[in-house]
């Protein structure tokens, strides 16, 4: 438990750039692509994890915007690269706004955004796509301890998550797709990153 606090770098998540595929431009729930700058129409976050019962158990609860672990970026407001990975802070889809969830405190600080919406009847093809890139440390500790980020599309409906929707990585050396970052601060050793990916899901 104890060794949970001595995590340098619990991750950072990028998300942007969400778009829809539906009957119309209609269909497409305001804000969902951060481009009101703010965070209208989404529920925030923030809570803290835990190892219970041999599990990693995050723990959160509704929460207003907080400064450094809820973060609205813009070409304004950011660096042009991230030190660690060197990659683009900003979506590189053209997207005017991105968010950063998480910093590089320890603690075992956990985040989390949502939108809810209904996925319309009309159209048969109707998808989210959305980015994302990850930045988060290999501390060695046990699976169950580690940094972790997931993402999940929730059927209200069926009051189930949607499986090939939703996914999590958990840090570690031999993770695919991560590139070992640069050491910015002493502390930050065993960085690994991920730059932008897309990902696409069918409703």
């Amino acid at each position: 438990m104890k060794s949970l606090y001595y995590l340098r770098f619990c991750f950072i998540f990028i998300l942007s750039c969400i778009n829809y595929f539906g009957a119309s431009a209609q269909n497409c729930p305001p804000n969902i692509d951060f481009e009101f700058g703010d965070w209208t129409n989404w529920q925030l976050y923030a809570g803290s994890v835990a190892v219970s019962g041999g599990n990693n158990v995050i723990t959160v609860a509704p929460s207003a915007p907080l400064a450094g672990r809820h973060t609205i970026i813009t070409a304004a407001t950011a660096p042009a690269l991230d030190p660690y990975g060197n990659f683009p802070v900003l979506c590189p889809n053209g997207s005017g706004t991105s968010v950063k969830l998480g910093n590089r405190n320890v603690n075992a600080q956990a985040e989390r955004i949502s939108y809810t919406f209904t996925v319309p009847s009309t159209p048969n093809q109707y998808s989210i796509v959305y980015q994302y890139a990850v930045v988060f440390q290999d501390p060695g500790h046990l699976d169950n301890e580690q940094p972790r980020f997931t993402a999940k599309v929730f059927d209200v409906a069926a009051n189930t998550y949607i499986p090939c929707a939703s996914f999590e990585y958990i840090s570690t050396s031999s993770l695919p797709g991560f590139l070992p970052g640069n050491v910015v601060r002493p502390q930050d050793t065993n960085v690994l990153y991920k730059p932008w990916v897309p990902v696409t899901i069918n409703l």
